[in-house]
């Protein structure tokens, strides 16, 4: 899979870079298939047609403790899609303005209001897909609408669905490990425009780093914890995004104040 989409960049260009992902994904659909990596069993018996009814599950029940659990998501998602957005417009070579970002966030939280009444879960960006963009190089907006209707479409075809969830680790993992890599890539790009020298910051990115893999290597780590906050124990974006808001306020916002002052203190003395 992986050996695959690189041949495919290396001796190929034009169109098939573009499919590069595509084709390496079927390629090894194929070939897992062909030695038993792929599990159809209940295909047959899934309908052909099925429309999601709203509110499938009941009516919305409402608790304190998940409530407030989910807005903490809700902010670490907002910090991930900024993230996101910023590193499309470096991949786009087109600035990404106050009111962009916006108005991002607001369809961000508009699809997952909408996503709760259809029996499904929080939206956030996608990671794969920045990664997506500069591999294919296709930035067109009007791609991601006709993408999006053939998602619909699938949505009401439950044997398609069952064919994409049947996909097997290992070839979803190879295109991962490019299409991950490539927003490592850019993230580090945008990394480069920051005061790295800077001491405080050095640590900043470290320890965030740091606290992102621990829920990675060490899964137990936060055993003890709440339940409510399981969502950002167990999830290393959400441990890294927590870490670098409190030290960014610590050493920047707040430190930087203090810096300001002790200035212009010297400056008048």
């Amino acid at each position: 899979m992986l050996a695959t989409i690189l041949l495919i960049n290396r001796f190929m260009r034009g169109f098939w870079v573009n499919v590069s992902v595509l084709i390496g994904m079927g390629l090894g659909y194929i070939i897992a298939g062909t030695i038993g990596m792929v599990d159809l069993s209940g295909l047959a018996e899934a309908p052909w047609v099925q429309v999601v009814t709203p509110l499938h599950f009941g009516m919305p029940t409402f608790s304190l403790a998940p409530i407030l659990s989910m807005c903490l998501v809700v902010v670490i998602i907002f910090v991930e899609s900024t993230g996101m957005f910023l590193a499309l417009g470096k991949v786009t070579e087109r600035e990404v303005t106050p009111g962009m970002l916006r108005r991002g966030l607001f369809w961000d939280a508009g699809a997952s209001f909408v996503a709760g009444f259809f029996n499904t879960f929080t939206h956030s960006s996608f990671a794969q897909n920045i990664g997506l963009v500069q591999m294919t190089g296709v930035r067109c907006r009007y791609v991601t609408v006709v993408a999006g209707l053939f998602l619909i479409l699938l949505s009401l075809l439950p044997k398609a669905a069952f064919l994409i969830a049947s996909i097997p680790p290992a070839v979803l993992g190879g295109a991962s490990i490019a299409m991950f890599g490539m927003v490592a890539a850019t993230g580090i790009k945008i990394l480069q425009e920051a005061d790295i020298g800077d001491r405080r910051n050095q640590l900043l990115v470290a320890v965030s780093v740091g606290m992102g893999l621990i829920p990675v290597v060490r899964p137990e780590f936060f055993a003890q914890m709440p339940q409510w906050m399981e969502p950002i124990t167990h999830s290393g974006i959400a441990m890294a995004t927590v870490s670098a808001l409190v030290l960014n306020l610590l050493f920047n916002v707040l430190g930087g104040a203090e810096r300001a002052a002790h200035n212009d203190t010297a400056h008048q003395h």
